[in-house]
């Protein structure tokens, strides 16, 4: 113990030493300050507090990124220094944990954000879904993960696309089961246009899902809720994503139609870029029903209260289309831009990809 800096309780008197080789060394000058000294049956309970930088060289410095701090405790047998023989005395260590956040008390190291896995239990009946590793790619495939965005993993994950199943209600625990008699309603409506088949020009084209969100097909993430007070047009929320989907050696493959798929009333549009060239490929703005829409001189496609994605193709110029883009070794980059007026979960980025492989 030589050289140990001590808190000794001498009844009402707490006092601080350096102890020397079995003896009771130098007494420093006082550094604590007593908040509550109570005797109960014979129990004192002495409750004290201490700056973390000692107050001379002497006085044991706490340092505060360290969570455990070993001591030696010891009960003397009277007022004066001596051997503690009988007297109960030992060894121990005291945990710190911060005060004022919650702590995940845990055996082994926690995984990296993006690694939580598991499942999702919805309780009233049992019924579970997977959460895998890994949903949200690292930069530059995509953005989501350097933002810690909550869909990237199970233990921030607050619901959306992964738990919206049949029959699944997805709100809080104390929370009632609204308009349970009244379902919801809602229309679509599809234009479907066809020729006859030609061999001599027709072409078998097929999908190519280009999403920079998490989970794959379901291709989902949060957008969050931007500061209170900011203004409607400054609240937008953007995520990226930079890749080579179809590798030089693949048959070649040539893009004839773009979709990109994302949410009302959050999207406000989604780019898709050439990166090697910085070429715009593709934009999609939301159009609105009754502002003049796809056709604005035929009332029947531009009614209101309908939200339409216009698709970017490509084909013949005698049809006044761009010839298609040749998509081998072409690095996109993909920018989704959404407000964030309010927050929203399942909202998606996917760009819905119609290539052929039938081109020259």
């Amino acid at each position: 113990m030589d050289g140990a800096y001590t808190i000794i309780i001498e009844g009402k008197n707490v006092s601080e030493r350096k102890l020397g080789d079995h003896t009771e060394g130098s007494l420093l000058s006082s550094s604590v300050t007593v908040l509550s000294n109570v005797e109960n049956n014979g129990m004192r309970t002495v409750v004290l507090t201490r700056p973390l930088k000692g107050a001379s060289p002497n006085h044991y410095s706490f340092e505060p990124t360290t969570l455990k701090l070993n001591f030696i405790a010891a009960v003397g047998q009277a007022l004066t220094f001596g051997p503690h023989n009988q007297a109960p005395h030992g060894t121990g260590s005291l945990t710190l944990w911060p005060a004022e956040s919650p702590v995940c008390l845990c055996v082994q190291p926690a995984a990296p954000f993006g690694q939580g896995s598991g499942r999702v239990v919805y309780l009233p009946t049992g019924e579970t879904v997977g959460f895998s590793a890994g949903r949200c790619p690292p930069t530059p495939r995509g953005s989501l993960l350097a933002q810690r965005n909550p869909t990237c993993d199970l233990r921030s994950y607050v619901g959306g696309l992964a738990t919206c199943h049949h029959g699944w209600y997805l709100l809080d625990a104390e929370q009632e089961l609204p308009w349970e008699d009244q379902p919801l309603v809602y229309y679509k409506k599809f234009r479907v246009y066809f020729q006859e088949y030609n061999a001599s020009h027709h072409k078998q084209i097929f999908r190519l899902d280009w999403g920079i969100g998490a989970g794959g097909n379901h291709d989902e993430y949060d957008v969050p809720q931007c500061a209170p007070g900011t203004k409607v047009e400054e609240c937008n929320h953007t995520i990226t994503g930079t890749w080579t989907p179809i590798p030089a050696n693949a048959p070649k493959t040539h893009l004839v139609a773009l979709h990109h798929h994302c949410h009302a009333p959050t999207c406000l549009r989604v780019e898709t870029y050439n990166n090697d060239t910085g070429e715009l490929l593709c934009r999609t703005d939301p159009v609105y029903g009754g502002t003049g829409g796809y056709v604005s001189d035929q009332a029947r496609f531009d009614e209101p209260g309908y939200i339409g994605t216009p698709s970017c193709m490509w084909g013949s110029q005698e049809d006044g289309l761009a010839p298609p883009p040749l998509m081998n070794n072409m690095t996109i980059y993909v920018v989704a831009v959404t407000n964030n007026t309010y927050g929203h979960h399942g909202e998606m980025a996917l760009p819905q990809a119609m290539v052929t492989q039938e081109l020259l």
